[in-house]
């Protein structure tokens, strides 16, 4: 059969709806990820595995229609099963969850053409689940001081696992124009750091009142940390 290939951001047609992220611990049982699509039309689906961050794409599952799934060669079912109930949703289960298993699993559905959703990323955690231990927000160079456009820079680190996002508030108002943040974490030693940055046209007074409010209580923060 030819696949072809068709991701939410560039055509329009079935939705492949399936959570964006997944955690299990190395030694877990098993974990399960599902999938659910729109159209009844669409009989057959499958399940992918991509390692790396944009690797290879690897078919583990496919399934012609409801209650039938098969795992694809040279995958077998001692370690992946997935379950068909209906035409319109899918669960892959992972078992004997190990570090091996991270990577971002993508369900799509097939007609004459497949159509793909998101991914799930499956992460297999080591360490207990952590929030960010400190979010700072470095000043404005002094170059920039006596420019009316300046940079604001937020640090968050000591997180785990990778799974976190930065939104910032100025004078008690969320800003999302002129913000620019990390595509993802760093590693560093067991735990993340992560950095955003916030362009913008301000008054000193206003940039710095701002941010001596994080420095000594971080409520209201101007940047905040949290995980999804």
């Amino acid at each position: 059969m030819e696949l072809f290939f068709c991701f939410p951001d560039f055509c329009h047609g079935v939705e492949i709806q399936q959570p964006s992220s997944v955690f299990g611990r190395d030694g877990d049982p098993s974990v399960t990820l599902t999938c659910k699509q729109d159209d009844s039309q669409f009989f057959y689906m499958f399940w992918y595995r991509q390692r790396g961050g944009g690797g290879r794409m690897e078919l583990l599952v496919y399934s012609p229609g409801a209650s039938v799934a098969n795992v694809e060669a040279p995958f077998n079912g001692s370690k992946y099963s997935a379950f068909r109930p209906t035409v319109l949703a899918s669960s892959l289960q992972v078992q004997a969850v190990e570090a091996a298993d991270a990577a971002v699993y993508f369900c799509a559905s097939s007609r004459a053409q497949s159509f793909f959703g998101a991914g799930t990323k499956l992460t297999v955690l080591d360490l207990k689940v952590t929030a960010p231990t400190r979010v700072k927000v470095l000043s404005p160079s002094e170059k920039e001081c006596s420019s009316g456009k300046k940079t604001l820079v937020c640090v968050a680190s000591g997180f785990y696992p990778d799974h976190v996002s930065v939104s910032w508030m100025i004078n008690g108002g969320a800003v999302s124009k002129g913000v620019a943040t990390d595509s993802a974490a760093t590693r560093q030693n067991r735990t993340y750091r992560i950095t955003s940055r916030s362009r913008r046209h301000l008054k000193p007074a206003e940039a710095f009142g701002a941010q001596d409010v994080v420095r000594s209580s971080l409520q209201p923060p101007l940047c905040t940390g949290s995980f999804h």
